[in-house]
Order: structure tokens, then C-alpha cells, then sequence
């Protein structure tokens, strides 16, 4: 299992075993920096402690437990964990659900488990969810607990039933009908039930006389999910525990409340080891006013660490810091000081380790782009939409200050939900007709506007920014990034697109996602909208490329021709095959590739040609025949392959059955078009279809299960069958019919402008790392095409805006819906997790050439996920308060084979003759630029014309000019400050120092956690 990892991975990994199984400390932290793959260390982690294990007889079975912040990173990261294949981690969301994975436990010798601290570990006096209490009710009905003679009391019911309807908690108990509880389960929460007396209680609580209030009904609920919680922890035996991304759920560790008392139920289990993971392990930049101290924080995570057994250690730890701060302020010769920083990095290097990317530029920038400070305008009409706003303040009660607001996103009140202002505004509204005045005026939206695509004055400096910035690119015009390796040349806008990138948005206030992600997709469907249509005639996408039913069935050939994959084709138009052909460098000129395409294509239907009629009118199915001629495995392809769905598809089903037919009958194809070979060679070139099944095909040799080469065309059927969804969206047709030819040849030529052949090549190189695949996996292809096809298919996103200009007829603001798509909102749900509607198929999208091109999210998409395949742009839009956070944001787009990187390798080692030698281009890529030093290079870190861009669009006079700054001279100084309080006052002291002084102290100071070479 340590293939996989890089040689730098595997010291830090080597450096983790040595110190938990062979030097016996059984918490230590890995903190590396984001983006380098502390993941992959966990999984190694996971491998070790099987293999150390595997033949110990004491050990029964091997319990792996993952514990992260919320459950989008927990489904982004468990299948990681999975070492011996088999069926997938089980994800428990709940720890009061265990009992349902716990039954499953004994089947395993190697069990992972997965759940999240927020939900799982903090009960309280919460009655939890449904499906909780329907867990609770089948146990307690169980005879080892209570029996079912009290279950059935009507009280019983209710007690469970709390706030749901009881056909909800009817349908939640016919789920677990068939569910037998262990029985270890049943037995020692029915011991537990009796300790705590919690069977007197529900004998009271369940007669029905009683009447509880909710408080108190919630407050037994409560108690009863404790008490299953602690024994289900009590029967996990745990030999491996992650924490992943621990900084967000530190209160376990010093087992405060009844988490922490869960919590240290798991850590304190005589057989665990813990590993704890987190780039950002302890808070930085405090100053004497912050309650949460650095010092304070970092003092608890070593403790922790260290444990009871060498509690002397932390003492000797907090005597070196105090001393090194001492030193730095009194003016000590750092070179006197480098004894003491030994001491403390001898301490913290036996319960951590840190590996960081700055050293592998030899500028120590680690590819990032600071410069991209972008000054906003200010209109008129924004300072007149900002009086009016702070004028609706100024009438409601205990409002703060609009600026921030105002500054931050337009049309506030249009799409506010849950501020104080809002509701405010709903409370008075039927009443109050001042304030009726004053939600009308331009800093209002109006309907009739919004209806006929008439908002084209964002009014707002940052998102006038963003779109002048998305204009420039001309991203509203392409349906996909460009490839940064180009087999073919480029053309239009794509040729145009001068490195660009998706855009990574993140802000601090709820409202923005929403307004961003509308007014953005908004103003795309603006610029490519039929004049005919109003923004509500657009229900649904029209089908383009239907496929009618028999009767016009010979009428859309063409559309089939777009569909069928055709083995054969995909050969002869492989501009890698080409190119060693033809021995020239990437990109071809399309020009000699469609020559020599049309030639061999020439040559392989010549006997076909010449026994066809000469006479009569062209028949359109030739283009579907050649195909099937060339590729007989497209007749054994069923219906059902390419939409994978249920629903009836009766045209698909009647052209494949026309074309079988014609198969079988030559005398009845008549005369074929004059066009076919150049429109054979177009599909050869550029049809999606025959692009990804080469690109399938160069997957194939990655993995032990080799596809069948029918079901390679099974895979690229569904594939090209939902690229479908991206040629029928209004916007595309829009794009691609103003070229005044055919809508199916227009695909084509569009394709061939925007070099979807290497798109897709570039893209499904990157899926199966995106999807956790190794070579051992089990139907990788299968994966695979789900996961791209999901994508292709992503139905967009909708958020709603209130219109006051026009009422319903309960007099309340008419609310209307934004569709979101070439820009959507990440993990909208209330509260702060990183849930939402399609979380991982907006993220997988996101990660994808084709859209969401722009990405909003608030704090919850800022720390353990992956948004780098397609984005190497952050936009701060609000400025985070300390550096952590600024690095934690780029981090999301600083990672493995992250898009500069590869844009870079492409442009350096893009035209080598050797680039074609092998299938897979991107694979010959990255062995060329590998420089063997077992470094970050080329996978995390390749010097070029591309960077990590951080973009801050900042208004003039804004004081976020001067917190951009402080941030920045902060993320220079605070690796110096490592574990000291007030680190504001010892980066004070050190600011005022000359470089070379910062230099001096820099070196004395700069505490090593480099894994042990």
C-alpha cells in the first residue's frame, strides 16, 4: 500500500509508524500542509496497523475509526481508508446508529468506520433525528431491554414520535423490521437502561396520562442516546482512530461536556492508536484581547498528544517557549537561542510531524501568486444603492450597519433569508407603509426586468468585477476549459482563452453564494438567451437531438451517428496515433489531421463505396452504416446502455432496430451522402461519443480488471448519450446554431474548436484519482462512467429571490426562482455543515472542464476538500481574519496535479516528440517532467507562467486594502511564532526588524518537524 505514495509521503509515513508501533506513542499529529496528501499518509497508517496486526491472535478483528468534521469530507476521504476491497466503509452519521453497522462488524476482520462529532458525539438534550428514535424504539422492544409490551403504549409512540408525523415514524420503524440487533447490543444497553434507572422513567413517560413538555421529552430522549452511545463506543475496539481535520472539534480532546466524555470513551480504549491530521492544528495570530489563544490551544493539543505518561515533557516544552519569546523581545543573539528552539523541536518532533511546500520553489513562493489585488469601481448608481439600502435600515429597529453588506453583495433584500434585517422587514410589511416606499428603487430588482433579461447593472463593485473578469476570458462563450495539452489546434473562443481557469469564490456572509451564483448564471443565460423567450418560458431544455420515433426515424441519423461508438473510428482519428504517424509535435493543425483521417477512412469503406447506388437521393442513415460497417459491436449494444435509466426511449430503441435491420440488408441503403466521408471524418475527429471512448481506452491498461471491448462501447454509449444534456441546454444551442449549419454538424465543429478529444483525455486521467480507484479495484469502468456521466447530466441549482415590487395575493412579495449552473453555491444547507442539495456532484462537477465555472461557498467548503482539478484561482471575496484561514481557502486549489501545474508541464514538455510514445499522454507528461528528487515536483509544485492565484477585489479607500496587507506580512511571520501567546506582539517586535534580521531570527527560531530523513 505504500506504492502510491511519494517518496516524501513515505518519510512522513515511515515517521509515523516508527514513533507509534516501535517508539510506543499512541497519538501523534500529522500537519502537513494543505493539499499534500495527509490522506494518503492515513491510509498507509491504515495498512500498517493491519499488517502488524493481521497474525495476532489476540486480535479478533481490526476496527478502523474516522472521525472528521462533516460528512461531505468523510465521503470524500472514507473510500481512502479502504485497503482490502470488499464492500465500501461504513459511514455512521450517527454514533446511535452503530448498532446497525456493529451487526455487520463480525463478518469483517477489518472494519472502517465513519462518523462526524457534531452529530455523533454532542446528544445533549436533543431528541436527535427520526431515524434515531426508531433505533431507540426497536431496542428498547427488544426482550434483553425493556420488551415490547411498553412499546406498544400509545404514550410510547409519542414519546418517539416528537415533532414528526407518525407516519414518518411508522415508516422509519418499517425499515428496521427486518434488522436484528446483536446481541451483545441488546445486553448491555438493556444493562445500561436498568443502571441509570431509565425503565422506571419510561414506564412513567409511556402510560399516556403523563403529559411531558417538549423540553422534557427531549431531555429523556437525551439520555437515552447517551446510554446507547457510550455502549455502542464501548463495543467498537478501536486500534486505529483518525481525526481528520481536528481543529474544528477540539473540545472532545479535553474531554469537556458530554462529547469530550464520549470521546475519551474511544481515545482512552487500552487497544487504540490516534492519529490526528490537520494542517492547521492550533489557532494563530492572537493578541492579548483574543479568548482563544494560540498558546492556550497548542499547550492542549501537545498535552493530548504527549498523554499522561510524559506530562514532564510539557512542562520542559512551556519553559523552552517562554524563553525563546523572552529572547526575541529582550534582543537575545538569535544564534543563543538555537539551543532552546533544539529542545523544543526535539519535544514536538516525538508527537508531530509538518511537511511544507515553500521550500520546493527556490523563490520560496510554493507557485502562489500574491499580486492579484484587484481594485473595484464604484458607480453612481452603487452609492445611490447603498443610501437607499442603509435608508431601510434606518427605519426597522436595532439594525447594524449596512456597508458591509452593501459592499459585499447587490439587491440585498431581494435575496436575504434569515438576517435580522429580513426578518424585520417580513414583520412589518403588512403594516408599514414607509417602509412599502422604501423597498422600491433601483437598488431593488423589479420582475418585469428579471422576466425579460433586462438586469444588466450588477451594482455592486466586486460582482462587477467578477463578470468583467469572466467577459475578458470570454468564459461565457465556451462550454468547457480549454485542455491544457492541446492535441489539436484550437479555434474561437477557445483558442482565446489565455489560461483560464474556474473561479473559487469564498465569503464570509451567507447572502453572497446565493446572490453571486444567481446574478452570475443570470446574466449568462442573458448574453445566449432566445429574444423570444421571457427568463420563465424556460422550463426545460429543449431536445435538440431527439431521435423521433418510427415513421421519421430516417430523418435523424444523424443524430445517431453522433451516438454510436464506433471502435474503429476512435483508431483512426487518435491525433496521438497521428502523431508518431505522422512523427510532428502536438498540437496537429487540423487541416492535416482531417486529410489524413479522410484518407484512411477512404480506404477502409472503399469496397463499401463502390458497391453503393450512384442514383436516387442521398440516405442519411449512411452516416449511422459506415459506423456500424466499421464496427459491428455497435449492433450488440442494447437501448438501455446508453441511457441507463428506466424510462422509455422509444426513438433510440427504433433507430437501433431500423439500423440492424438495414445491417441485414444492403439491396435497401440506397445512395449515401456526397458529404459522408468528410462528415465520418468530423465524427472520427470530434464527436463526443468517439472522444470518450478514446479516452477510455487509454484508462484501461491503469487497472488488473481489464473492460471487455464491448463494454468500453457500453461506457462510451452512456457517456456520449449524456453529453446530450450539455448540447440541449438553450445556452449551447444559442452558441453553436448561430453558425447557420446543421445543429449535429455545428456539435461537431464546435467540438472540434474546443479540442473536446483532449479535454476528455486530460479529464478522465484525473477521475479515477478524484474517485479513489487503484489498480486492484473492483469495476473501475463502471465508476468511472457513473461519475462522469452524473456530471454531464448535473441538473442546475435554483435559488429563490423575494420581488416586492410585485405581490401575491396575500399581499406578500412575490418570490421567483434564479437558476444556478454556470455558477452555483457550495453546501447551502442551514447551519454550518458542508451538506447541502448534491454536495459531491457539485464538488465532482466543480472539478470537472465543464460547469459550475465559478464556485461560491461560505467557511464550510474552506478545509478538507478537493476543488484543484480545474482551478487554480481563490477569491477572497471577504478577507478571512487570520492567515490560517488564508491558507486553509488556497489550499482547496493547492493540491496533487492541481490545473497550474498541469498547464505549466503541458507548456514545457507539451510539444516533446516523446509525449507521444505512449497512450496516455498525461502519463508520459508527468514521467517527463518527474526530476526524480523524490520531491513535490512535478505533482504539487511546477515552476511556470501559471500560479496559484489569490484574488482579492477590494473597493477604493476600503479598509480591507490595509487587512490584506497585516495578512499577508502575518503569513510571512507567524511560522516563527509557533506555540507562543500574543503571537501579535512577538510578530510586532519582529515586523520592526530589517530583512536581514528577520532572517537571522528566522533561522535561529524556525522550529523542523520535516519527517526524519
Amino acid at each position: 500500500m505504500l506504492d502510491g505514495l511519494k517518496p516524501f509521503q513515505r518519510k512522513t509515513f515511515e515517521t509515523v509508524a516508527e514513533a507509534m508501533f516501535d517508539h510506543g506513542q499512541r497519538r501523534f499529529l500529522v500537519a502537513d500542509e494543505v493539499g499534500l496528501g495527509k490522506t494518503k499518509i492515513a491510509r498507509a497508517m491504515v495498512s500498517e496497523t493491519i499488517r502488524r496486526l493481521w497474525d495476532d491472535q489476540s486480535v479478533d478483528r481490526i476496527d478502523i475509526i474516522y472521525i472528521c468534521s462533516n460528512g461531505q469530507i468523510a465521503r470524500q476521504n472514507i473510500e481512502d481508508l479502504r485497503i482490502l476491497g470488499g464492500s465500501s466503509p461504513k459511514v455512521a452519521d450517527r454514533i446511535t446508529m452503530l448498532p446497525r453497522v456493529l451487526a455487520d462488524l463480525g463478518k469483517s476482520r477489518v472494519n472502517v468506520v465513519a462518523f462526524t462529532p457534531d452529530t455523533s458525539l454532542r446528544m445533549g438534550v436533543s431528541a436527535g433525528r427520526i431515524a434515531e428514535r426508531a433505533m431507540l424504539h426497536k431496542l428498547l422492544s427488544h426482550p434483553d431491554v425493556l420488551g415490547s409490551r411498553l412499546l406498544r403504549r400509545g404514550g410510547a409512540m409519542r414519546l418517539f414520535q416528537g415533532k414528526a408525523h407518525r407516519e414518518t415514524l411508522n415508516r422509519e420503524l418499517g425499515y428496521l423490521e427486518k434488522f436484528a440487533p446483536p446481541a451483545i447490543v441488546t445486553t448491555r444497553f438493556g444493562e445500561t437502561i436498568r443502571e441509570r434507572q431509565l425503565d422506571a422513567d419510561f414506564e412513567r413517560f409511556s402510560d399516556g396520562r403523563l403529559k411531558l413538555t417538549e423540553a422534557e421529552r427531549n431531555k429523556y430522549i437525551g439520555r437515552l442516546r447517551t446510554a446507547l452511545a457510550e455502549v455502542c463506543i464501548e463495543l467498537l475496539t478501536p486500534d486505529l482512530i483518525i481525526l481528520d481535520e481536528f481543529q474544528r472539534f477540539t473540545s472532545i480532546m479535553r474531554g469537556e461536556g458530554d462529547d469530550g466524555e464520549l470521546a475519551n470513551l474511544l481515545f482512552d480504549q487500552e487497544s487504540a492508536r490516534v492519529l490526528l491530521l490537520s494542517a492547521t492544528p492550533y489557532k494563530t495570530l492572537t493578541g492579548s484581547d483574543d479568548g482563544e489563544s494560540h498558546h492556550e490551544g497548542f499547550i492542549e493539543t501537545i498535552q493530548f498528544l504527549l498523554g499522561d505518561t510524559r506530562s514532564e515533557r510539557l512542562d520542559v516544552l512551556r519553559e523552552g517557549l517562554r524563553n525563546l519569546r523572552s529572547g526575541v523581545t529582550s534582543g537575545v543573539e538569535p544564534k543563543a537561542l538555537s539551543k532552546t528552539r533544539d529542545q523544543v523541536q526535539e519535544i514536538l518532533r516525538s508527537v508531530m510531524v509538518r511537511t511544507e511546500r515553500l521550500a520546493a520553489t527556490p523563490d520560496r513562493d510554493g507557485m502562489l501568486d500574491t499580486s492579484g489585488t484587484v481594485r473595484c469601481t464604484v458607480t453612481a448608481q452603487d452609492v445611490s444603492s447603498f443610501v437607499a439600502v442603509d435608508k431601510v435600515a434606518q427605519q426597522l429597529d436595532r439594525i447594524p450597519s449596512m456597508v458591509e453588506f452593501w459592499k459585499s453583495a447587490p439587491y440585498l433584500f431581494n435575496f436575504m433569508d434569515d438576517y435580522k434585517v429580513k426578518m424585520h422587514i417580513k414583520a412589518r410589511w403588512g403594516s408599514d407603509d414607509d417602509l412599502h416606499a422604501a423597498m422600491r428603487g433601483s437598488h431593488m430588482l423589479d420582475l418585469s426586468s428579471f422576466e425579460n433579461f433586462s438586469i444588466a447593472d450588477p451594482k455592486n463593485g466586486r460582482l462587477r468585477w467578477l463578470i468583467d473578469d469572466l467577459d475578458a476570458q470570454r468564459a461565457f462563450d465556451r462550454l468547457w476549459i480549454p485542455p491544457s495539452l492541446p492535441q489539436t489546434e484550437l479555434r474561437g473562443a477557445y483558442a482565446e482563452a489565455g489560461g483560464w481557469t474556474k473561479r473559487l469564490v469564498f465569503s464570509g456572509w451567507g447572502v453572497v453564494p446565493k446572490a453571486v451564483a444567481g446574478l452570475i448564471s443570470y446574466e449568462y443565460e442573458r448574453r445566449h438567451h432566445n429574444p423570444d423567450f421571457t427568463h420563465g418560458d424556460r422550463v426545460k431544455d429543449a431536445d435538440h437531438l431527439a431521435l423521433p420515433a418510427q415513421g421519421a426515424a430516417s430523418l435523424r441519423f444523424t443524430s445517431l451517428s453522433l451516438l454510436l461508438p464506433c471502435r474503429r473510428l476512435a483508431e483512426i482519428g487518435d491525433p496521438i496515433r497521428l502523431a508518431r504517424v505522422l512523427d510532428q509535435p502536438l498540437p496537429l493543425s487540423i487541416e492535416v489531421l482531417r486529410d489524413h483521417v479522410r484518407s484512411e477512412l477512404e480506404a477502409a469503406l472503399r469496397d463499401l463505396l463502390a458497391s453503393s447506388d450512384s442514383v436516387g437521393p442521398a440516405q442519411n442513415h449512411w452516416y449511422a452504416i459506415a459506423l456500424a460497417h466499421l464496427d459491428p459491436d455497435v449492433l450488440l449494444i442494447a437501448a438501455h446502455d446508453w441511457h441507463r435509466t428506466d424510462k422509455e426511449h422509444r426513438g433510440l430503441d427504433d433507430h437501433l432496430a431500423e439500423l440492424r435491420r438495414l445491417m441485414s440488408d444492403p439491396g435497401t441503403w440506397g445512395r449515401p451522402p456526397m458529404d459522408l466521408l468528410d462528415r465520418l471524418t468530423d465524427i472520427a475527429l470530434a464527436s463526443p461519443t468517439i472522444a470518450a471512448q478514446r479516452a477510455l481506452l487509454r484508462l484501461a491498461s491503469q487497472f488488473d480488471q481489464e473492460p471487455s471491448r464491448l463494454d468500453l462501447g457500453r461506457s462510451a454509449a452512456a457517456i456520449g448519450w449524456a453529453f446530450r444534456s450539455v448540447f440541449n441546454s438553450p445556452e449551447a444551442y444559442q452558441m453553436i446554431a448561430r453558425s447557420g449549419v446543421p445543429y449535429w454538424r455545428g456539435i461537431l465543429d464546435h467540438c472540434s474548436d474546443g479540442g473536446l478529444g483532449s479535454v476528455l483525455d486530460e479529464w478522465f486521467h484525473l477521475v479515477p484519482e478524484q474517485l479513489r480507484l487503484g489498480r486492484t479495484s473492483e469495476n473501475p469502468l463502471r465508476e468511472i462512467t457513473d461519475a462522469v456521466t452524473r456530471v454531464l447530466t448535473l441538473e442546475g441549482g435554483g435559488i429563490s429571490a423575494d420581488f416586492f415590487d410585485v405581490l401575491d395575493a396575500d399581499g406578500q412579495p412575490t418570490s421567483k426562482s434564479f437558476r444556478t449552473h454556470f455558477a452555483m453555491r457550495f453546501g447551502q444547507a442551514r447551519g454550518v455543515t458542508a451538506e447541502g442539495d448534491n454536495p459531491v456532484d457539485v464538488r465532482r462537477a466543480f472539478n470537472s472542464p465543464f460547469r459550475p465555472f465559478v464556485l461560491v461557498s461560505t467557511s464550510v467548503g474552506q478545509e478538507g476538500l478537493d476543488f484543484h482539478h480545474y482551478a487554480h484561482a481563490v477569491v477572497h471575496w471577504n478577507l478571512p481574519h487570520n492567515p490560517v484561514d488564508l491558507e486553509q481557502r488556497e489550499g482547496r486549489v493547492h493540491r496533487y496535479k492541481n490545473h497550474a501545474v498541469r498547464k505549466n508541464i503541458a507548456a514545457q514538455y507539451g510539444a516533446s516528440r516523446a509525449l507521444v510514445a505512449g497512450e496516455d499522454p498525461w502519463t508520459q507528461l508527468f514521467s517527463l517532467a518527474n526530476d526524480g528528487s523524490g520531491g513535490m515536483t512535478p505533482w504539487w509544485v511546477f515552476n511556470g507562467q501559471f500560479k496559484i492565484q489569490r484574488l482579492v477585489p477590494t473597493l477604493p479607500l476600503s479598509r480591507e486594502v490595509v487587512k490584506l496587507q497585516e495578512l499577508v506580512k502575518a503569513t510571512t511571520l507567524y511560522r516563527m511564532t509557533i506555540g507562543q501567546p500574543r503571537q501579535a506582539e512577538l510578530l510586532e517586535v519582529l515586523s520592526g526588524m530589517s530583512p536581514e534580521e528577520q532572517e537571522a531570527v528566522r533561522s535561529a527560531l524556525t522550529i523542523d518537524l520535516g519527517p526524519r530523513r
